[in-house]
């Protein structure tokens, strides 16, 4: 089974310099969030869909909100809102990097599920009424767990199929036994 997911270290933002300064910083961690973690977040596993959760969404709308009302009228930039912002920003990318740890943990559970699954699906016996039915129930397990990824549940969806080894033996055995 994989290891389980270390968590991520929080990271702390950088509030130093002026108004412009921190406008600047604030679209340049969004961009890099966007194009970054968040785009590999989305761009793995393929049949989780790509979609980048609202909560995240809504944080860099904020984010960029807080930037344009500052650059709007930098001199009356509301250095407050701009702390937060950044500080938001910050908070958002060491969610999103345990998000990424999460669904690489997932991924490879996944992967050995589908591994371990080649030789029931193969099995000359599969559509036997006694094996068939032992088949179904592990194909319905990583039904759920890819289900719970995809909303956001990783943690769960990967304790869901790992540690199944005795059941896929189990299957085996009953296959080549009859």
């Amino acid at each position: 089974t994989p290891d389980a997911a270390a968590p991520v270290a929080a990271g702390t933002a950088d509030l130093s310099g002026d108004a412009a300064a921190k406008i600047q910083r604030i679209a340049d961690e969004i961009a890099a969030l966007r194009t970054g973690v968040i785009k590999t977040f989305t761009d793995m596993i393929p049949e989780l869909g790509a979609t980048v959760p609202t909560v995240w969404d809504d944080a860099l709308k904020a984010a960029e909100a807080a930037r344009a009302a500052a650059a709007a009228d930098v001199g009356a930039a509301d250095m407050a809102k701009l702390d937060t912002a950044l500080s938001d920003l910050a908070r958002l990318e060491t969610l999103v990097k345990q998000a990424v740890v999460d669904k690489t943990a997932f991924n490879k559970a996944l992967e050995l599920f589908d591994l371990r699954m080649v030789p029931l699906g193969n099995h000359h016996l599969k559509a036997t009424p006694e094996i068939a039915p032992e088949i179904k129930k592990l194909t319905d397990l990583r039904d759920e767990a890819v289900a719970l990824a995809q909303t956001g549940k990783l943690t769960d969806a990967t304790a869901k199929i790992t540690g199944l080894e005795t059941q896929f033996a189990a299957t085996e055995e009953m296959a080549d036994d009859l």
